[in-house]
């Protein structure tokens, strides 16, 4: 309704700089999420147009087919979804235009934000994406803009509109994997193959990889749904694992608030829930977990920068194991994706016999011949690096 206050329910600007300042003295960045794409129907130009109709100075701020105006049963005008208290803002205005960049820069410069996540970014025009970026580079060249994008989205990812998307594609593959079943091993690779090939090293690098969002069920809830029918336990140790792939892949992990407390979530708004934050209601287990391997990525830069190499796929097991590697560190990482204990024998090069190798989750180590045995129990993964190497 105005892209240029706080709404009150939440305070003013004065209390969200001191939000921004508090958060970057702990060396938190804060990215405000942007619908640039539609605005509400109470937004003051729509709400003169519905007012003054083709009278009115802002008609041409929207898409109107045709006057009076009308809402109901079925807008006359290009909307979000169809939906006609969402209705779509004319990027072809060049006023239109300006306002909104002049929106872009008001935040960067009014309370010091780290950058922008733009709402339903594909139905929106490239060229526009283009001056946004420079408005934002211009401001703070490390500032980052990320797009939404439910699809491929190399068009967007050249370097000159988004530095990176949500990358919905990701969700896709880990949800069919781990929390539906219905991909084998060399499916999910074959899968994970074809994104990465899709975009730069740049690009995958910085790709927002989520396991759930605003818009999609809660994972555990998934899981729930398909492979953890009535066994809880199971669920939390399906969503531990994918949170074990997620924090060892090439990217950027995304948490969805209460993710890492367990929360659950239905479809649309269930998956909106407030955040638990009663500790005694809160799953300490996955949030242990979940500092785990936060500590883990930051700790070893194989697993933050690292090249990432399919290491051994067996479908029969659902065994699926890969390697991150920089110039002087790799580490492995094997996933069970069963739901029983699986004993695999996997191939070892560039690492001499008798080499002690160290799993970073349960200090076990193992001693390297020319193969390596391991035994993972259901849902668990090992992640191996050289004790000698260790930090």
């Amino acid at each position: 309704t105005d892209y240029f206050n706080i709404d009150p329910h939440f305070g003013d600007i004065k209390l969200a700089k001191k939000l921004v300042d508090l958060a970057h003295e702990k060396g938190i960045r804060i990215v405000l999420d942007a619908t640039f794409h539609h605005c509400s129907e109470q937004f003051f130009a729509f709400e003169d147009v519905m007012k003054l109709g083709e009278n009115s100075e802002y008609k041409d701020w929207f898409c109107i087919e045709s006057f009076p105006v009308v809402q109901c049963p079925k807008p006359n005008y290009e909307t979000f979804g169809f939906l006609g208290s969402m209705p779509k803002l004319n990027l072809e205005n060049p006023v239109v235009r300006k306002y909104l960049l002049d929106i872009g820069a008001f935040w960067m410069e009014k309370i010091g934000i780290d950058g922008w996540r733009i709402d339903v970014a594909n139905e929106m025009d490239h060229e526009f994406w283009r001056e946004f970026k420079k408005v934002v580079k211009n401001i703070n060249k490390d500032a980052i803009v990320i797009g939404e994008i439910w699809h491929y989205a190399t068009a967007w990812l050249r370097g000159d509109q988004f530095d990176s998307i949500t990358n919905y594609k990701f969700r896709e593959a880990v949800y069919r994997f781990f929390a539906k079943g219905d991909m084998t091993v060399s499916e999910f690779n074959d899968f994970l193959t074809d994104s990465r090939v899709a975009y730069t090293d740049d690009a995958n690098a910085m790709m927002f990889n989520l396991l759930d969002s605003h818009d999609t069920e809660r994972f555990v809830t998934n899981c729930e749904q398909f492979r953890g029918k009535d066994d809880p336990e199971k669920c939390v140790k399906m969503f531990q694992l994918a949170v074990l792939f997620q924090m060892t892949y090439i990217g950027l992990p995304v948490i969805y608030y209460g993710d890492e407390v367990g929360m659950v979530g239905a479809y649309d708004p269930d998956n909106r829930r407030p955040m638990i934050w009663d500790e005694e209601k809160q799953n300490k287990e996955v949030h242990k977990y979940y500092k785990t391997l936060i500590h883990l990525r930051e700790k070893y830069e194989a697993l933050r920068e690292g090249k990432f190499k399919t290491w051994y796929e067996d479908n029969e097991k659902s065994i699926y194991s890969y390697i991150r590697a920089t110039k002087d560190q790799s580490i492995g990482v094997v996933l069970n994706n069963s739901d029983t204990m699986q004993t695999i024998t996997l191939p070892i090069t560039r690492v001499q016999e008798n080499t002690e190798l160290i799993d970073l989750l349960t200090e076990k180590v193992y001693v390297v011949k020319d193969t390596i045995t391991l035994e993972i129990p259901a849902f668990h993964g090992v992640i191996l690096c050289e004790k000698e190497k260790m930090l």
